[in-house]
């Protein structure tokens, strides 16, 4: 994907598009940061605060009306996660006409393969950190075996990887493991009460479990 093309495109998009304000603009400029860190890979995850302070928005109902606004006017594909520990995914549109595949088409048509290598290629081989993974596979094998999808574990590797494998403190991951599983047990309890609150039912007042002939004389 040729990123100039396409920066060249969205800049002749916005420029005709009256419904564009600057944190519409700002919040793409960083959403477009994320997926070229990322590789340009179809899709990435990314973490509200993060975005907010690369595009200068101190407001999440500004973040969340202008991410919702570009997702609802075609900039972008947003998918919000209700889970703190995982990032919200996005996929970016292209913009820029191209006669052969962009490398985005690709990636999407040879599915988690190509996802592992942008992830390989994401992670920074730094063998002087103990806590960090010395390959993304070493990652998806560990979620592999607790039963767990890539998608958790390419969401784990990005995040941490972002914030410099460092906790919400600022100190380093002693053993990435034990993150690892503190994510997935996050990760589970936040989905099983999303589906305790989904098969929540209405409980009648009225209703009893006993049956009672009111035919009988009190």
């Amino acid at each position: 994907m040729n990123y100039i093309k396409h920066l060249n495109a969205v800049f002749q998009k916005v420029y005709s598009d009256n419904r564009l304000n600057t944190s519409h603009i700002s919040l793409y400029m960083a959403a477009f940061q994320f997926w070229n860190v990322s590789r340009f890979s179809p899709q990435f995850y990314v973490n509200r605060e993060e975005l907010c302070r690369m595009s200068k928005i101190g407001s999440n109902r500004t973040y969340q009306k202008c991410m919702n606004d570009l997702h609802k006017w075609k900039y972008l594909k947003y998918t919000p996660s209700h889970n703190p520990f995982k990032g919200s995914e996005i996929k970016m549109f292209i913009f820029a006409p191209t006669s052969a595949p962009s490398s985005a088409q690709t990636t999407a048509q040879t599915g988690s393969i190509v996802m592992h290598q942008a992830v390989n290629r994401y992670i920074k081989h730094d063998k002087t950190l103990k806590n960090k993974p010395k390959h993304a596979k070493e990652v998806f094998q560990f979620f592999k075996s607790k039963n767990f999808p890539e998608q958790e574990a390419a969401a784990f590797l990005l995040h941490y990887d972002q914030s410099g494998w460092l906790t919400s403190n600022g100190e380093e991951i002693e053993y990435w493991q034990a993150i690892a599983k503190h994510w997935m047990l996050n990760s589970k309890t936040a989905d099983e009460r999303k589906k305790r609150s989904t098969k929540r039912s209405f409980d009648d007042p009225l209703k009893v479990s006993n049956s009672k002939n009111y035919g009988e004389p009190l």
